[in-house]
């Protein structure tokens, strides 16, 4: 029986505020395109909360495969033909960190 793999929460926001839901999936296709399938599942992506009025997302990722998502996320310079930039805000082990961020966001 093998060790659980460590997990990482990335917190992402777009200027300008886009769909939460086109964010991941222009994070996931970028992925894809620079990874292939095989890369792409065994970074175990997950969208794990979306903030639709601040316009962020919330992807849960293996701990390894966080740099290549970093780089993913700056490849992308579209989402439905509408320039966006992405941007990083946070990467936290808990969820809990997170939410705290973002709650200093509101502020």
């Amino acid at each position: 029986m093998g060790k659980r793999r460590k997990k990482r929460y990335i917190l992402v926001a777009s200027e300008p505020q886009t769909n939460p839901d086109q964010i991941a999936k222009s994070i996931f296709t970028s992925y894809k395109l620079l990874f292939g399938l095989f890369g792409l599942a065994s970074a175990e992506l997950r969208v794990i909360r979306n903030y639709p009025d601040k316009g962020m997302t919330v992807i849960r990722c293996a701990l390894e495969h966080v740099p290549r998502l970093l780089l993913a996320v700056a490849f992308i310079r579209k989402i439905d033909s509408e320039r966006v930039a992405l941007r990083v805000m946070t990467i936290s082990g808990t969820m809990k960190k997170i939410k705290e961020k973002i709650r200093s966001f509101q502020s």
